[in-house]
């Protein structure tokens, strides 16, 4: 069995990824840890949460490739938070960025990952690309298939999900909202495979979750026989990240957002 460790869309949220990795703690060993992208963009301490990553396989997120070469819509809150994180973050954390892979692959126990989408009909929605509906989560599934994998990892939506093939070929996808509750919470699945057909998870946001819940998300996957999901919500200090970001004069609703998960 394989134990991995899941995280995705920190944002730049020092407060929530301490969180996140103080509770995650308590529930090691990992054969592996691994960062979906979006390290940086909306938060305050883009730095300091690139330090903390230290240690995982990161992957490159559509803000994090914003900061070389900017993709996000111009005068709008994310384009007004990359702005500031140009100015924050150190040379060599850009060198960083810019060398993240957008795919990882583990041959030996079929799983791909990637920031935002498994549909390889042009290379940018690995990074761009939303899995929103079963429509988009079926093209992921079979998009799988080119990468030699059964399971896929992904975020870029900021909400918790799992996606499914039955084998009369069905498309089974549910989001996860656990409501605007600051409270822990934990949504186990001890066997969410369905034979050999591929599946998806997504572990939602440490940084800026948009689920209708405040905490910060991560997930526990478990490979062997079965493939057992913990998806976990843990609370941390919003007050402080957004006094933070305000210093920062980071945009009102970037700032007010992290109180809803909206």
């Amino acid at each position: 069995m394989v134990r991995l460790l899941l995280v995705s869309d920190i944002h730049a949220n020092r407060e929530a990824l301490e969180a996140v990795l103080e509770d995650a703690d308590e529930h090691g060993p990992f054969d592996l840890r691994l960062n979906l992208g979006d390290t940086v963009g909306y938060g305050p301490k883009p730095n300091e949460c690139i330090k903390l990553v230290n240690g995982f396989t990161s992957l490159r997120g559509n803000h994090d490739y914003s900061i070389e070469d900017n993709i996000l819509a111009p005068n709008t809150n994310p384009d007004l938070a990359i702005r500031i994180h140009r100015r924050l973050i150190t040379p060599e954390h850009k060198s960083w960025l810019a060398s993240l892979p957008f795919v990882y692959r583990n041959s030996e126990h079929r799983f791909a990952a990637a920031h935002a989408s498994f549909d390889d009909t042009v290379p940018e929605n690995y990074y761009r690309r939303y899995i929103l509906c079963k429509e988009d989560a079926e093209t992921s599934l079979n998009g799988l298939k080119s990468l030699g994998a059964r399971i896929g990892f992904y975020g870029h939506t900021h909400v918790p999900a799992l996606a499914r093939k039955t084998q009369s070929g069905d498309i089974l996808y549910r989001q996860y909202d656990p409501g605007r509750s600051a409270d822990p919470v934990t949504e186990t699945f001890d066997d969410f495979t369905c034979d050999d057909n591929p599946i998806l998870i997504n572990p939602g946001s440490v940084g800026q979750p948009r689920n209708q819940s405040p905490s910060a998300h991560y997930a526990i996957v478990e490979i062997g026989t079965k493939t057992r999901i913990i998806l976990k919500a843990v609370a941390y200090d919003i007050a402080r990240t957004q006094q933070e970001m305000r210093e920062l004069g980071m945009p009102p609703r970037l700032i007010q957002r992290l109180e809803t998960g909206t």
